[in-house]
């Protein structure tokens, strides 16, 4: 029951965690439509100097989905670890699931390097040439969501105890 309780806390944590660096990175992502009009990643390219704050935003929701330290993906992801490598020695297809858990952080990785490489780091597309070398950062309205959930994901990442705590509380009841 205490395994499963900590697996419970895990779970819930990293929904919670998966709630705030998705959000950040569907904001960053509308950020790019906003200013290049553009639905296709192979449509931009260097854009890090014309949004150099809707970039830095869309790199800290990739290292926190992808569960680099210190950022809350990865707080939340080391406990799923935990749990899958405690409960192994009872259940052998625990460890399975960790290893399996592991290679999709390092495949979400990947792919979200894509995504900045692309959007960001990459040859300018004739599409949005007119805005490289310039900045033209989105609207402060738009920046403010993503500045508040990246510093949750660094909050969360530092001091996972803040919000494990209030998930316990709201999850101990469900166990004898």
């Amino acid at each position: 029951p205490k395994l499963a309780l900590v697996g419970l806390l895990a779970g819930v944590f990293h929904l919670l965690n998966g709630v705030i660096y998705k959000s950040l990175l569907f904001f960053t992502a509308g950020s790019l439509r906003y200013r290049t009009g553009a639905l296709n990643l192979g449509r931009m390219g260097g854009l890090s100097a014309a949004l150099p704050v809707t970039a830095l935003m869309a790199g800290l929701g990739s290292l926190a989905i992808a569960g680099v330290p210190p950022f809350n993906g990865f707080a939340s992801k080391w406990l799923i670890y935990e749990v899958s490598i405690i409960g192994g020695a009872g259940f052998p297809l625990f460890l399975v699931f960790g290893v399996t858990a592991i290679f999709i952080s390092l495949v979400t990785l990947a792919s979200f390097l894509k995504y900045l490489g692309a959007a960001f780091l990459g040859q300018p597309s004739h599409r949005v040439s007119h805005l490289v070398g310039k900045r033209h950062e989105v609207p402060v309205q738009m920046q403010m969501p993503q500045t508040a959930l990246a510093l949750c994901c660094i909050a969360f990442g530092l001091f996972p105890l803040l919000p494990l705590s209030i998930i316990f509380r709201a999850v101990s009841p469900l166990t004898p």
